[in-house]
């Protein structure tokens, strides 16, 4: 059976960018949803129209450095036929063609100044719109910034909260624990006070009934000895008086 081969490594990267797709769509709305929710995305917007504006104003300012010089090399073709002009008589037979080409310089002069006046005017016009977005943004700066400000006391405001609450947890399950410790402690005392309480009680009550039958065998043979002696005092006391009698103490 052959080997499967292994993945190149562009079937690794497209695999891998598989696996990663849900994880980043995901991110990407998250990030999304927190640019919307603190204001980061009407700063980000603004700052992209003061990009683009700025690029539109440079843009603009390159036609008009191309127009003012397009004028200024109009005028200097206009200065040497007039030039002429002036010094020529006008019956000369060059005099017309001179000033039909006067005429057609001015007119190409005069397309330059109109075309120069409308790259000044959206010079001014652009130059203005990057005033106004400079200003927006600036003003959209401030209005994060302040809400940065409040959220941020909001999250320190439920981070303490939310450690005040641990705290009180973990106090309480320490106090709880210490309780239920405490008590099984107490419990287990009580159950061996208990134990000892009735061990003592046996030992007492053995040690009682010991000494009640040492007692009962003490007095039984007090009794015994006590008898015996009354009955020899009684035997000792017969024969005296049967001595007596018969005359044996004569």
């Amino acid at each position: 059976l052959a080997l499967p081969h292994p993945p190149s490594p562009s079937q690794m990267a497209h695999l891998r960018r598989l696996i990663l797709r849900p994880f980043t769509a995901a991110g990407h709305r998250l990030q999304l949803a927190y640019e919307e929710a603190s204001g980061l995305k009407g700063v980000l917007d603004r700052h992209r129209e003061v990009r683009d504006t700025r690029q539109e104003l440079e843009v603009i300012r390159e036609q008009r450095r191309e127009a003012t010089e397009r004028l200024r090399q109009k005028q200097e073709e206009l200065r040497p036929i007039r030039a002429r002009i002036e010094g020529m008589q006008r019956s000369d037979p060059r005099f017309p063609a001179l000033v039909s080409e006067e005429q057609a310089a001015e007119r190409k002069l005069d397309e330059c100044k109109a075309d120069f006046e409308r790259r000044d005017q959206e010079e001014r016009e652009a130059f203005e719109k990057l005033t106004m977005a400079f200003n927006a943004s600036h003003v959209e700066e401030r209005a994060y910034a302040e809400r940065t400000k409040y959220w941020g006391v909001a999250a320190s405001l439920l981070g303490t909260a939310v450690g005040l609450l641990g705290s009180f947890i973990l106090s309480y399950q320490r106090t709880t624990g210490f309780a239920v410790a405490l008590e099984q402690q107490s419990k287990r005392h009580h159950e061996q006070i208990t134990e000892l309480q009735h061990e003592m009680s046996s030992r007492l009550k053995s040690e009682a009934s010991e000494e009640t039958s040492t007692h009962v065998e003490t007095t039984q043979t007090a009794r015994v000895e006590f008898l015996s002696a009354v009955g020899a005092f009684s035997s000792v006391l017969s024969l005296l008086i049967i001595a007596y009698k018969s005359g044996g103490f004569g």
